[in-house]
C-alpha cells in the first residue's frame, strides 16, 4: 500500500485530466477496499466492510457527475483545476466531502469505524484521505473561501461534541478522523507543503495506535474498568495523543501554530478567535480519551510488541511521503 500510493501521486499529478484523474482516485479506493477484505476476521467485520463501500461508491458516482458533465457539456477536461460551472464544481465537492467523512457527511465514519477491525480502520482512516484532499486543494481557488472555512469548523466541532459521549477506542478514533479532517481543510491556507506534514503526522499517530492493538473484533475497549497499561506502552499512547490533540510541547501544537498563523493571514483576528474557540471541545475530547485509555478493561490489553518488519515497512513509507513533499511541492507552487 504504501509502496502503491507515491507512485499513483505522481501519476495524477503529471496528467492533469480530470477523467484520469477520477479513474485513479477510484481505482485506488478499490484497492483499499482489498486490502480491508484481506484483514476481515467475521460476519461483523463484513458489515462495515460493506457499509465503507456503498458510501464510496455514492461519493464516487457524485464525483463522477460533475467531471463528466463538465467534459461533456464544456468539453472541459481539467474540472479539477477549473470549473466552468456551477453544478459540476457542486457535485466534484459533494463527492470528495462524502468520500473523506467530513462535514456534512461525517455520518458514516464512526459506524465503519465500530463494525471495523482495528487495522481495518488504520487503511480507512489514512490512505483514502490523501487523493480527496489534494484534488480540493486544486480547487481552492474556485470555491468559495467560507465554505472550506465552515466545513473545517464544523467538522472540527462536532468530532469533539459528539466524541463526549462514546466509549469505544474505534469510535474515539473515528471522531478523531473527522475533527483532523477538517484541520487538513485549514492546511489548504498554508500550502501544500504544510498539509503533508500535517498528512504525515497524522498518519504515524494511527499507524502506533491501530497496529498497537493486541486482540481484534467487536466491542473493544468498549467500557471502563480498572485496567492497567504497561509503562512503556501507556508512555508512547500518551505521547501519540498529544500530537492527536495539539497539546504543547508536541509536533501536532507546532502544526496547528503554523495553521491557525496562516488562518489569521486570511481571515483576520476574528477567524482565529473562531477556530480557537470551536477547538475547545476537541480539547475536552482528548483529554477523556486520555482517562479512557488509562483506565480500560483487564480483559483487554493495548500492548503487544510490534515486530521489526512492520516498524520497517511504517517507516519506508514514511520516506516515500517526504520523497514526494521534497521533489514534488513545486508543482503546486507555481
Amino acid at each position: 500500500m504504501g509502496y502503491l500510493m507515491p507512485g499513483s501521486l505522481v501519476f495524477v499529478l503529471n496528467s492533469g485530466n480530470s477523467l484520469v484523474m477520477w479513474v485513479v482516485l477510484e481505482v485506488f479506493s478499490l484497492y483499499v477496499l482489498f486490502v480491508i477484505l484481506r484483514h476481515n476476521l467475521r460476519d461483523v467485520n463484513m458489515v462495515g466492510v460493506v457499509y465503507y463501500f456503498l458510501v464510496q461508491g455514492v461519493g464516487g458516482v457524485i464525483l463522477a457527475f460533475g467531471v463528466i458533465y463538465e467534459l461533456s457539456i464544456f468539453g472541459n477536461c481539467y474540472a479539477f483545476q477549473c470549473p466552468v460551472s456551477y453544478l459540476g464544481l457542486g457535485c466534484i465537492v459533494l463527492g470528495l466531502l462524502l468520500k473523506l467523512g467530513i462535514f456534512p457527511f461525517y455520518f458514516w465514519v464512526v459506524w465503519v469505524y465500530k463494525l471495523l477491525d482495528g487495522v481495518q480502520c488504520y487503511y480507512v482512516a489514512v490512505y483514502p484521505k490523501i487523493f480527496p484532499f489534494l484534488f480540493l486543494f486544486s480547487l481552492f481557488g474556485q470555491v468559495e473561501a467560507s465554505i472550506f472555512f465552515f466545513v473545517g469548523l464544523a467538522s472540527i466541532f462536532l468530532s469533539g461534541v459528539e466524541g463526549l459521549y462514546v466509549s469505544d477506542i474505534r469510535e474515539f478514533m473515528g471522531y478523531s478522523s473527522i475533527g483532523h479532517g477538517g484541520w487538513m481543510l485549514f492546511c489548504f491556507y498554508g500550502g501544500v507543503v504544510l498539509f503533508m506534514l500535517y498528512y504525515i503526522i497524522y498518519y504515524v499517530c494511527n499507524y502506533i495506535v491501530f497496529n498497537m492493538m493486541f486482540g481484534r473484533g467487536f466491542n473493544i475497549f468498549f467500557g471502563f474498568g480498572r485496567g492497567r497499561l504497561v509503562v512503556g506502552t501507556g508512555f508512547i499512547l500518551f505521547i501519540i495523543i498529544l500530537n492527536l490533540g495539539g497539546f504543547a510541547p508536541s509536533l501536532g501544537f507546532g502544526l496547528k501554530l503554523m495553521i491557525l498563523n496562516s488562518v489569521m493571514f486570511s481571515w483576520g483576528v476574528v477567524g482565529g478567535l473562531v477556530l480557537l474557540f470551536m477547538t475547545v471541545a476537541a480539547i475536552l475530547f482528548y483529554v477523556r480519551f486520555i482517562q479512557f485509555l488509562y483506565s480500560i478493561n483487564n480483559n483487554y490489553r493495548i500492548g503487544r510488541s510490534v515486530v521489526w518488519k512492520r516498524w520497517f515497512r511504517g517507516c519506508t513509507q514514511v520516506g516515500l511521503f517526504l520523497v514526494f513533499v521534497v521533489f514534488y511541492w513545486g508543482l503546486f507552487i507555481v
